[in-house]
């Protein structure tokens, strides 16, 4: 066969491959989602530690300035409601959001195989962390995500990688929703849950400095500082975070949609992803 003919019948037969993939609408509404998404699970991942550890920190300070009323932990208990396997369900499920995040990112970006395999790798893993009541991917599904992104192959065809975009976004919605709102209640300050036994400890720190301060002690003007740098976190972190951790949950609804019809609004992807960059912001000049 003349070479020009080949030439010309392989790109009849590749175009089709080539072709199909996701619009310029599309990509970018998953790569402002993915970014999101990624950093969100990294900064409520780094805030649960950080609130563990001056859960703990501030409590030390307090039982220095006097011994605990009947209603305040005591020695043996300085992280209260912080305990090390609670801390740890939440970082698992944190985690998860940040490896969903970055596999859909390299789907969308990864000109080679093995960023996709590792990202891949990667989120799988942390789903089979999780604890049979935070889990809603089966064996099977899971299995079904790592084939989407194998039949992406070393020959990066756009139709492949859209199609893997909209199969994983598509069969996560139920276990993403799951560990969103696990850290949603963690994080919202009203919730009565994590973020508010941490606040009240901040309080309870306050209230003992402020007695301590009669005679100007050391050590009550620096339980003063840590306790209003804390409460500080409320507006600043915490309550933004559960904004945004409640907005990702819109967000994806859209994306899903967006993959299917280019037409669809993306104001909720952008509202997350704004509201992340502003989180991450908080969180870095307030750490």
């Amino acid at each position: 066969m003349d070479t020009v003919l080949l030439r010309r019948w392989f790109l009849a037969a590749l175009f089709p491959l080539l072709g199909c993939g996701l619009s310029a609408v599309q990509r970018g509404a998953v790569t402002e989602f993915s970014r999101a998404t990624a950093t969100l699970g990294a900064t409520t991942s780094a805030e649960l530690l950080r609130m563990r550890a001056k859960t703990i920190d501030m409590n030390e300070r307090r039982l220095r300035l006097g011994a605990p009323t009947a209603d305040q932990p005591d020695h043996t208990d300085l992280d209260e409601n912080f305990d090390p396997a609670v801390v740890l369900v939440r970082m698992q499920a944190a985690e998860a959001v940040q490896d969903f995040g970055v596999l859909l990112l390299a789907l969308v970006e990864a000109s080679e195989e093995k960023p996709l395999e590792e990202a891949s790798d990667r989120f799988v893993q942390s789903v089979r962390r999780l604890g049979s009541e935070n889990r809603r991917l089966s064996d099977e599904q899971l299995e079904a995500v790592g084939k989407a992104v194998q039949a992406v192959g070393g020959l990066i065809v756009e139709a492949k990688r859209a199609r893997a975009v909209k199969e994983i976004v598509g069969s996560s919605r139920e276990q993403v929703a799951r560990l969103l709102e696990l850290l949603e209640g963690d994080l919202d300050p009203g919730a009565n849950r994590l973020a508010t036994q941490y606040l009240l400890t901040t309080e309870r720190l306050l209230v003992a400095a402020d007695g301590g301060l009669e005679g100007a002690r050391p050590q009550a003007v620096e339980a003063m500082r840590l306790g209003m740098e804390e409460r500080n976190r409320r507006d600043a972190v915490l309550a933004p975070a559960a904004q945004a951790v409640g907005r990702m949950r819109a967000a994806h609804a859209r994306l899903a949609e967006v993959l299917e019809h280019d037409e669809v609004s993306l104001d909720d992807v952008r509202a997350f992803g704004a509201s992340v960059r502003g989180l991450a912001d908080a969180a870095r000049m307030l750490r």
